[in-house]
């Protein structure tokens, strides 16, 4: 099972380059050129992991897939399941300044089903239910039964017309039940729930807590359950607050209580990541909770949660943004009429301002769903101490206008980051993932080298007005 974590490892630190994603089958030598958008985003740090292996003379590099049974890698923002024995093939090209550029990668696995379902389901309106167009929650259940029935026919019709493995089948059919868990506690968003209906949906979550299989495979099943963990597992009508000694005592004896040290070991990473958001990017006085704090980590067995932990506790966002000062002072950024920026020259144009960068992209779904919530922020906010500026890191700047056309309320201050600079940008910035933000102060000083999503419209108020300097 190590393996799969290897892979969220380097996937979480990928230099973006641009690719056509071909996955091939086998045995019938069959190619699709899937639906993912044409960038490799989340499986390997081209730079530290590929460069260290040997292309041959055409530019490819091939390397086969060990795994215990099965895995879970990440890629263009979808999900799928490698096999022992999958292939990877990188095709690539040299650049003008000799360094490999990209172009296609080549999924080879026994099972394409194993790797096109995820992304089906995704995009299958059938998942989403607009719990409050129902005015009971028997209503709302029964639309979820009846999701759930549809998702499994879809399923069942996929792998008749692609290949899946029994094992894959078997993830899949579990991974359905968390989708309907994860629409059935949609309901709590409603307000309307009455302490009997929470305790229903308890109960149909409780048979389903405990799946470490799941733990390393699923990104549905870790949802549903931290669903659980901050929400339904509550006293009704309270919500968790980590900041309170007692619940966060609590959570650290609940997280014991399921009786899995996987699982666990996961749940402590959690707590201790609210524990150093609150700490560091909320500045939130956390003393009462650090004895609780440190005898959690103490009992963390999993090496990788270990490591992931000590990372975490041992950044420091201002040396970090510090160190790299004379390479950011040069990072070019051009706008949507193809004037050049430096950053450092928007901050001086914003000073007086919290200025909000938000890092995104025009493949990244997740970032385009923020820009409701962005809308939301700004019709919530009318004072004019704050600017939100989107910079994309897209490499392919005609995409990009055609992007920002389209959502021009948003993209009217938009720029994106010169090709040549891309690279060191999500460098200095440690952009592992997006989107992203990041947040300085009205003195044009870095505040938040991790800013909250605007979908945690709590958190990124609090560190809007923490960052506004009288």
């Amino acid at each position: 099972m190590k393996f799969i974590f290897y892979l969220f490892f380097i996937a979480s630190n990928l230099n973006a380059q641009e690719v056509y994603i071909r996955i091939i089958d086998k045995e019938k030598e069959q190619s699709e050129i899937s639906y993912f958008e044409p960038t490799l985003k989340n499986l390997l740090n081209f730079n530290s992991v590929v460069e260290r292996k040997k292309f041959d003379k055409s530019g490819k590099l091939s390397f086969k897939l060990f795994v215990d049974e099965i895995a879970s890698i990440e890629l263009a923002g979808a999900s799928m399941l490698v096999e022992n024995g999958d292939s990877i093939i990188i095709e690539s090209s040299l650049t003008p300044k000799n360094t490999r550029n990209v172009q296609t990668l080549n999924i080879l696995a026994k099972n394409k089903g194993n790797l096109l379902w995820r992304s089906q389901a995704e995009k299958l309106s059938i998942l989403k239910i607009d719990e409050t167009g129902y005015n009971t929650f028997f209503e709302h259940k029964m639309e979820c039964k009846k999701v759930y029935n549809l998702m499994i026919d879809s399923l069942n019709s996929f792998a008749l017309r692609y290949a899946i493995s029994s094992s894959a089948l078997n993830v899949f059919q579990q991974e359905l039940k968390y989708f309907y868990l994860q629409n059935l506690s949609a309901w709590v968003s409603t307000k309307r729930q009455t302490e009997n209906e929470i305790n229903q949906i308890r109960s149909e979550f409780i048979p389903y807590l405990v799946s470490e299989k799941l733990l390393y495979l699923s990104k549905v099943y870790r949802n549903c359950l931290m669903i659980y963990f901050d929400d339904l597992s509550m006293p009704f009508g309270n919500q968790v607050n980590y900041l309170n000694p007692e619940i966060f005592q609590s959570q650290i004896v609940k997280a014991e209580n399921l009786g899995n040290l996987r699982i666990r070991d996961y749940l402590f990473a959690r707590i201790y990541f609210y524990y150093h958001f609150m700490n560091i990017q909320l500045n939130d006085n956390v003393m009462p909770l650090k004895s609780y704090c440190n005898d959690m980590i103490l009992k963390i067995q999993d090496p990788l949660i270990i490591n992931e932990v000590l990372n975490l506790s041992q950044f420091d966002q201002k040396n970090e943004y510090s160190k790299n000062k004379k390479i950011i002072k040069n990072i070019k950024l051009i706008n949507s009429k193809g004037l050049n920026y430096t950053l450092n020259q928007l901050l001086e144009l914003n000073k007086g301002k919290v200025v909000i960068f938000d890092i995104w992209a025009t493949w990244c779904g997740p970032c385009i769903d923020q820009i409701q919530h962005y809308d939301s922020l700004i019709k919530n906010l009318k004072d004019s101490f704050y600017t939100i500026i989107p910079i994309s890191i897209d490499e392919n700047k005609n995409i990009w206008k055609q992007k920002i056309i389209s959502y021009n309320n948003y993209f009217h201050n938009s720029f994106i980051v010169d090709k040549e600079y891309i690279k060191s940008f999500r460098s200095v910035f440690s952009i592992q993932e997006i989107p992203r933000s990041i947040i300085f102060n009205s003195y044009g000083e870095l505040e938040f080298f991790y800013g909250a999503l605007p979908s945690e419209s709590e958190f990124l108020l609090r560190q809007i007005y923490t960052a506004k300097k009288r």
